[in-house]
């Protein structure tokens, strides 16, 4: 198949955008929107297996529709947010009206979640970092960063919240998306791309990272 100026354009664009992403190394690379089926690899090289229970595909990432909806992966000592680490990823909710996990190892560990239009990021004894006001049906880039004991919580690319002296307790449980490990927290709306690394990522670098992919998702 030939293709057009606009196609090569966004295959140009695509393709420098993943050989960027896997150039950093995250420990975990979900491409969600283009990850189809229950059971699928994660892009980062590892391999990760991952499983979603409902959750369905769409080219705009999977689909979370608020009942029991979840992409779990297996347990992995990075899945803690150790000392220098960092998470991010995109999403876009269809509500704001109740607690809604996006990313975490709780009941044991930590939850990256929205509730009364909050982003908040809990390490299991509380919320270290409070993000700004989220609105439904629009794009946001979340990076929580965690540099030695020190925390940073940036949206779209501006920080938004620290914290100083606090740990993340340690968990066996898979890593969730869209659901808490007791099956609460039920969330509703999209979420196509997420990473870990194993280090605290540079302002340049989320920076990068966030005008890298931007382009998809605004």
């Amino acid at each position: 198949m030939v293709l057009g100026t606009k196609e090569r354009i966004v295959a140009d664009r695509q393709f420098a955008t993943e050989r960027y992403i896997l150039s950093t190394n995250p420990v975990l690379y979900l491409p969600l929107y283009r990850l189809d089926g229950a059971s699928f690899l994660s892009a980062d090289g590892i391999g990760h297996t991952c499983t979603a229970t409902g959750a369905l595909w769409r080219p705009n990432g999977r689909y979370f529709d608020g009942v029991d909806n979840k992409v779990t992966i297996p347990d992995n000592n990075a899945w803690d947010l150790p000392a220098d680490s960092s998470l991010l990823l995109w999403f876009n909710t269809g509500t704001t009206a109740s607690y809604q996990e996006l990313a975490g190892t709780f009941s044991v560990g930590w939850t990256l979640y929205c509730q009364t239009q909050t982003l908040k990021f809990y390490n299991n004894v509380e919320d270290i970092l409070v993000g700004g006001a989220i609105s439904t049906n629009t794009w946001y880039f979340v990076a929580v960063v965690r540099t030695g004991n020190n925390w940073e919580m940036l949206v779209n690319n501006v920080s938004v919240s620290t914290a100083t002296n606090k740990t993340v307790a340690t968990s066996t449980n898979p890593l969730h998306l869209g659901l808490r490990q007791d099956n609460t927290g039920d969330y509703t709306g999209l979420i196509p791309e997420v990473w870990i690394y194993n280090r605290a990522l540079t302002p340049l670098e989320i920076q990068n990272l966030y005008l890298a992919t931007q382009w998809r998702w605004s």
